[in-house]
């Protein structure tokens, strides 16, 4: 699979090292039956919890390699975008802010420079949540 920039990631590789093996077995299991919501804890199905539909993930893909999961197209894109839909659409502020997300099949070009200006004008957050890719994004104070 790949992210939004074009990474490589496997289901169930908790530590985004490209292989899911027993260190991501040992990521899940010291969270296991928690309520947490995060990639990196474990909730490998965005469900909020880290439990046994997070191990079958896991277990699913144990012993793959980045390299070979490339190989052979996925038919789980629709999982991956699934998964981003249901932690977008769980955001909440405390406030009472609800997101709404959907597919936006729209072509953008590629390798567009951002000027030093546009890049102050923002600041970006990086989430707990898919550390490589998920980022909240503000408008500077001035």
């Amino acid at each position: 699979m790949l992210n939004s920039s074009g990474e490589a990631f496997l289901y169930g590789d908790a530590n985004l090292d490209g292989v899911v093996d027993d260190s991501d077995f040992n990521v899940w299991n010291n969270n296991m039956f928690a309520p947490i919501a995060a990639w990196s804890s474990g909730d490998f199905n965005a469900d909020g919890v880290v439990d046994v539909s997070d191990f079958n993930v896991w277990n699913t893909n144990k012993f793959q390699v980045v390299s070979q999961a490339l190989a052979v197209p996925e038919p789980e894109a629709c999982l991956h975008f699934a998964v981003g839909m249901k932690y977008i659409r769980a955001t909440r502020s405390t406030t009472g802010f609800r997101c709404r997300a959907k597919l936006d099949k729209s072509r953008y070009p590629k390798k567009t420079i951002i000027t030093d200006d546009q890049k102050a004008a923002v600041q970006l957050t990086r989430s707990r949540v898919l550390l490589k890719w998920n980022y909240t994004i503000r408008p500077r104070k001035r």
